[in-house]
This record gives structure tokens, C-alpha cells and sequence, in this order.
């Protein structure tokens, strides 16, 4: 397998660690990991609210629980699902542990034609980045 991708599901999963050393037991030299999670910031508030000022607008995000990995229950669609935090060290160190290589770590921001159509939307994500996205190779010998 070149490549494995992983879209905001990483966090659902209890042991991760040994999900990423399958991972990279099945790539091939060279090959790719590439795994996004929710932005850790956006459950490190545990009232889950921002501090406002006199008019209601959002002013910060208060961070009480990031190193927190406390695991969590929350409902959607009728299902009941436990997110398992993790910091953001966690999720580069614990590739390099496998033995993959970090190649990119991103926290995408919107783009200007996105900050016009959705002014709001793009405070909050200036303010909480929604993801986490991280890229992480398998070393590998020659050309194949």
C-alpha cells in the first residue's frame, strides 16, 4: 500500500498507537500516512462556550483542559461515541515512535474568497482551527 489516510476519526479510536503500527506494517517503503483529527483546542474548553464582552461578541476561547485525556461521550445521529484526546505533541510524536518520518503538519486556515463568503466562519476558525492534519512517511531504500 503508497498511501493510508485517515479523515477526523483517529480521535475515536482508544488505541491509536498500535492502529498506526498496522499502518505502517502495510505501507510500502516510501509510502504515505496521512491522518487528520479534530483541532485539540476545539475540546480543550470544558464549558465548551467563548467569553464575550458587553455585546455579545466572542473574545477568547478559554483553554482549561488541553492536557486533559480524560476520554469523552457524546451523542450523534442517536449513537453514542467516546473521543479519546490527545495533544498535539502525542500526534507527531507517536508516528516518529512507529518508526514514520514527519514530513508536513498543517492547521489549514480559510482561504480569502472563503473569509468574504463567511465572515463568521472565519473568525471562529481564526480564532479554534477546526483540524489537525499531519503527513507522516515511511522511510524507504532505492527507487521502486
Amino acid at each position: 500500500m503508497w498511501t493510508s489516510f485517515s479523515v477526523r476519526s483517529l480521535h475515536y479510536v482508544e488505541r491509536v498507537g498500535e492502529m498506526m503500527e498496522r499502518v505502517f506494517r502495510w505501507l510500502r517503503p516510501r509510502g504515505s500516512f496521512v491522518f487528520s483529527v479534530e483541532h485539540l483546542l476545539r475540546h480543550a474548553n470544558r464549558a465548551g462556550e467563548w467569553t464575550r464582552d458587553a455585546s455579545g461578541r466572542p473574545q477568547a476561547w478559554p483553554v482549561d483542559a488541553y492536557l486533559d485525556m480524560e476520554p469523552s461521550r457524546l451523542e450523534r445521529n442517536g449513537v453514542t461515541q467516546t473521543r479519546w484526546p490527545r495533544t498535539v505533541s502525542y500526534y507527531v510524536q507517536e508516528p516518529l515512535r512507529c518508526g514514520f518520518m514527519i514530513r508536513e503538519v498543517h492547521e489549514p486556515n480559510m482561504t480569502e474568497e472563503g473569509r468574504l463568503l463567511n465572515p463568521a466562519g472565519a473568525e471562529k476558525i481564526q480564532r479554534v482551527p477546526p483540524v489537525l492534519i499531519v503527513r507522516a512517511d515511511k522511510p524507504g531504500g532505492g527507487l521502486s
